[in-house]
């Protein structure tokens, strides 16, 4: 099952290689400001300073160029994605990145990491791999380390939403599309927060991302990123429902 469903991963992130990149620009307004608030968000407390960062599901390499544009160290950065097309459509150097499964690479990284990012990635995990990447993460992570990863929030009505067109969409046509790719794994706040712990982190921080719902963001995608704006000055409760994901930081206990 877990490698059946990373070639699916591969397969699907291999075809996209090539416009991937593009889903970051400002023309794209909805995953514009998606991509650009998780990034923020990510990268809040991290200072200048010789870092090393591992960066798992580099895709592209958008955190990579949002290091370089705030002028945070990149020269201890590796990217590794289970998509070699990905990387390739990236603007990481060749020698700082790394094709494969992390789940498999693991024992063949050197040394442990001050800052290890999972962006966008669980969603394409089953929960046996999300699992076993806390725990590998977790044995890579420096002792005074922070982990950032993010999840699609299962209580949001964005997830609801895309719940039941997956119930109504004939599979092979999601599958084609990261939109719902192959039943996403979705978790709750609490269910985080309780895998994190039994698996030796503590939670420093946890953040709601991307108020925007399918699928009037990709309607509406100007209209949505202004009522987002508004949406993200509720109350956490009002604001947790309307929010797609959400993302931990965290540290070993």
């Amino acid at each position: 099952m877990m490698e059946k469903k990373s070639q699916e991963v591969k397969d699907l992130f291999d075809k996209m290689a090539g416009a991937y990149a593009a889903r970051n620009q400002s023309a794209n307004t909805f995953l514009h400001y998606f991509n650009s608030q998780r990034l923020e968000q990510s990268l809040k407390d991290l200072r200048a300073g010789d870092h090393t960062i591992l960066d798992v599901g580099a895709g592209t390499g958008f955190l990579y160029t949002a290091l370089k544009d705030k002028s945070l160290s990149t020269t201890s950065y590796l990217g590794v994605d289970i998509s070699a097309a990905m990387l390739e459509a990236s603007s990481i150097p060749e020698e700082q990145r790394m094709a494969g499964d992390f789940l498999n690479l693991q024992e063949t990284l050197k040394g442990d990491f001050d800052y290890i990012f999972c962006l966008g990635l669980t969603t394409y995990l089953t929960k046996q791999q999300l699992n076993e990447l806390l725990q590998k993460g977790s044995g890579k992570l420096a002792a005074d380390g922070r982990l950032l990863i993010t999840f699609t929030n299962g209580n949001s009505l964005d997830f609801r939403i895309r719940k039941i067109i997956g119930n109504l969409v004939p599979k092979s046509y999601l599958k084609k599309r990261s939109l719902g790719f192959s039943r996403p794994l979705a978790l709750s706040e609490k269910t985080a927060l309780s895998l994190l712990d039994e698996y030796g982190y503590k939670v420093n921080r946890l953040v709601y991302l991307n108020q925007t719902v399918f699928p009037f963001n990709n309607i509406f995608p100007a209209l949505s990123v202004r009522l987002a704006s508004l949406i993200n000055r509720l109350p956490q409760g009002i604001k947790a429902f309307f929010s797609s994901d959400f993302l931990i930081e965290a540290s070993k206990h």
